[in-house]
C-alpha cells in the first residue's frame, strides 16, 4: 500500500503544534502507513523540542530551515517525503489545525475513490484560536 506523507510547515507555533501532534496520535489509520514531516521555518520558539517529545509516539521527521516562507517549507517537506519512496498521497496540515481522528483515513478514502482529485479542507480539521487558554478543552 502506498504511504501517506503529512507535511506540517511551522513558524513559531510550538504550543499549537504540540496540540496538533497530540491529535495525530488519535488517528484511526495505521501509523506504519503514514509519516509526519514537520518543517520548522526558522522558529525562535522550541518547535524542535515539541517534535522530539513526539518521536516515540508518532512516525515523525523534523527539518529546520532558515526563514524561507510557507511555500518553501511545504516543498522541502515534499522533497523529504519523496526520499521514502512509495508515497501515494501528500497531506498538508497547518501547525494550528487539529485533525479529527478520521482525518488521514478520510483523505485516503477520498483519494482512493478519485485518484486525480485534490481535496482542500473540510475533511474534518479544527482550528482553535488562543490554544494556551483552551488546552484542557482541546484534549477532551
Amino acid at each position: 500500500m502506498e504511504k501517506i506523507a503529512v507535511i506540517i510547515p511551522v513558524f513559531n507555533q510550538a504550543f499549537a503544534l504540540s496540540q496538533t501532534l497530540f491529535a495525530f496520535q488519535r488517528q484511526h489509520f495505521h501509523p506504519h502507513l503514514f509519516r509526519i514531516i514537520i518543517v520548522d521555518d526558522g522558529s525562535t520558539e522550541p518547535v524542535r523540542a515539541v517534535a522530539e517529545a513526539h518521536f516515540d509516539l508518532l512516525p515523525l521527521d523534523y527539518i529546520r530551515l532558515t526563514r524561507s516562507g510557507r511555500a518553501v517549507a511545504r516543498n522541502v517537506g515534499v522533497e523529504q517525503a519523496e526520499e521514502y519512496g512509495d508515497v501515494g498521497l501528500y497531506l498538508f496540515c497547518d501547525a494550528d489545525r487539529m485533525p479529527r481522528a478520521d482525518f488521514i483515513q478520510a483523505h485516503h478514502e477520498a483519494h482512493r475513490r478519485q485518484r486525480d482529485a485534490v481535496v482542500v479542507g473540510q475533511i474534518r480539521e479544527m482550528y482553535v484560536s488562543h490554544y494556551e487558554s483552551k488546552s484542557t478543552i482541546i484534549r477532551d
